[in-house]
């Protein structure tokens, strides 16, 4: 796997232009979609020819609420796509905030980079954890988007001239953190705000189905894997040895594995107890920097609203990010490509209620958090082959 040959070939063109592809395609479904959707935005009293009426009494707007109206209550106007796109105020309150989402983009690489440094107790160099991690990235996009690139990064971290064993296990240890601070922060989110106004009714319109248990089975399984992981790492590395052996022994195919695969399991073993007696520090301080990742990396989202939207409620859209994240693992498209355009618009669509600041806001979302690796892990990518051809 970890030859230059299989490297090239989990990167090969043809699997960079898939999720391009779909990518594409969803943006031009969105704008259709959006053209096609009657979308109501308030006016002054009487100068409107709707008034919502809510049925339910959940404080959520719906389309089938908006009651057409001739009294000088009448609030609400139809608009086109056209105008909701034309309506669109670009100025430098906005340019500012787009470069701060920028820069918390930044901020969340630099997270990882320096966790990465943090666990291979500065083994791999900052240039070289740059590069890691653009090139985990890279994987990350071209992978399904329920597997990711950790497949992959175990053979990149191995590269850098960690052994196979200690790479899989701080992989292993990478996940382990990201999941930990993950169930950590909904139950905190959840109390704080409760589940009717982090998932908007809005979003059944587009699951075709109840969001809230589609979100508890992701969440249950999230904490269940991070359990596992605990006990794998940290308690039966011995465990994972032996399932490791058993899935080679299982399959013809992979027979010619066996070696390697007892290799790495005693590799996982050795570095699994080096793990259990580091300091509370080394875990503390990597904890720290999932943290600053992931909230770097829920706030380029808030960043890009306040661009546009300067009076958001900056709670909620972190917390429906949270939702948004654990649905982006279910797809199998690469990086979830495609279908998480259509989660975000559902999560976030009520927000504001003009179908082109929405499509706008969706976009930058995505080149901000997602292309951007497709081109720096290419421009990467050749020089850290040659680099570590080396090791």
């Amino acid at each position: 796997m970890s030859s230059e040959g299989d490297i090239k070939k989990i990167f090969n063109y043809k699997k960079l232009l898939i999720p391009v592809i779909i990518g594409l395609l969803a943006s031009v479904a969105l704008i259709i979609y959006q053209i096609n959707k009657t979308t109501f935005v308030e006016v002054a009293p009487g100068k409107g020819q709707y008034v919502w009426e809510d049925k339910n009494n959940d404080q959520i707007k719906q389309t089938e609420e908006y009651v057409p109206s001739t009294s000088t209550a009448a609030n609400f106007n139809t608009e086109t796509f056209t105008e909701s796109i034309a309506a669109i105020e670009w100025s430098s309150h906005s340019a500012m905030w787009l470069g701060i989402a920028l820069l918390a983009v930044v901020i969340r690489d630099f997270g990882y980079i320096w966790r990465l440094r943090i666990l291979s107790e500065k083994k791999i160099s900052w240039r070289a954890s740059f590069d890691v991690i653009m090139i985990w990235e890279l994987a990350s996009c071209v992978a399904p988007s329920a597997a990711g690139g950790s497949k992959v990064a175990m053979f990149i971290i191995n590269r850098e001239g960690i052994n196979l064993g200690k790479s899989t296990a701080l992989v292993m240890v990478t996940a382990f953190l990201d999941e930990l601070f993950y169930i950590l922060i909904v139950p905190i989110m959840f109390i704080i705000l409760g589940t009717t106004q982090i998932l908007p009714a809005s979003f059944n319109d587009i699951l075709k189905t109840n969001q809230f248990i589609i979100f508890l089975i992701a969440y249950i399984g999230l904490v269940i894997l991070t359990i596992v992981l605990f006990f794998g790492i940290f308690k039966k590395p011995h465990l994972l040895k032996k399932g490791l052996s058993k899935i080679v022994f299982q399959f013809k195919f992979l027979k010619r594995f066996r070696r390697a695969a007892i290799r790495t399991g005693n590799e996982m073993v050795i570095a699994s107890q080096e793990l259990k007696e580091q300091p509370f520090s080394y875990y503390f301080k990597a904890f720290g920097a999932s943290t600053l990742s992931w909230t770097a990396r829920f706030m380029v989202v808030n960043f890009i609203m306040m661009a546009f939207l300067p009076n958001i409620d900056n709670v909620l859209i972190f917390c429906r990010q949270l939702i948004l994240w654990v649905l982006m693992l279910i797809p199998v498209t690469p990086g979830a490509s495609g279908i998480s355009e259509f989660l975000f618009t559902g999560i976030m669509g009520d927000i504001t209620h003009s179908g082109g600041l929405i499509l706008v806001i969706t976009l930058l979302w995505r080149f901000l958090s997602y292309y951007p690796y497709l081109f720096v892990g290419l421009l990467v990518l050749p020089g850290w082959i040659k680099r570590t051809s080396k090791n």
